[in-house]
């Protein structure tokens, strides 16, 4: 089996697991160095919302509002991430990268809810929250951003963490 996944429609991207780069039409990047980038610069916004934050609650809401901001629902970003996702399985690095990541929303998400309710709750609530940004996120990018935009998204969230 070759080492380089395609797609010959046009704007399809072109992997290399051999190279970290990805060419395409679309100039969609699924560097490990970029995607690092990516998650440092997202993990940075985290940190800088967190802070601000007074509650257990608006530090969760911290974390929702960031992962599903506007700048996530760009369709160069969104292209990029969906990218990236594909290969995780494939590329190690790439796999690290997002298991770190993955980590990191868990552990934060964990830390403020425990403080709300009890630690098996919270650690349950914190998995359901980050599968729900990713979900939320997922599909609004497959559908092309019709089925929700930012603005949307979060209110979803919120609502599913108030209990609404």
């Amino acid at each position: 089996m070759s080492a380089r996944l395609s797609q010959r429609s046009r704007g399809a991207p072109v992997f290399r697991r051999d190279s970290w780069r990805t060419t395409s039409t679309t100039r969609t990047d699924c560097s490990k160095p970029r995607f690092a980038h990516s998650r440092r610069t997202l993990a940075v916004r985290v940190r800088a919302r967190l802070a601000l934050a007074r509650t257990p609650r608006g530090r969760v809401q911290a974390v929702i509002d960031t992962n599903l901001a506007p700048e996530e629902f760009d369709k160069r970003t969104g292209t990029a991430w969906l990218a990236f996702w594909g290969q995780v399985l494939h590329v190690r690095g790439l796999k690290r990268v997002q298991t770190a990541y993955q980590r990191r929303m868990l552990s934060n998400l964990r830390n403020d809810l425990r403080r709300m309710i009890s630690g098996e709750d919270a650690r349950s609530l914190a998995a359901m929250i980050a599968a729900m940004i990713d979900g939320v996120w997922l599909r609004a990018a497959l559908s092309e951003w019709q089925e929700a935009d930012s603005e949307s998204a979060r209110a979803l969230l919120t609502a599913f963490v108030e209990g609404g």
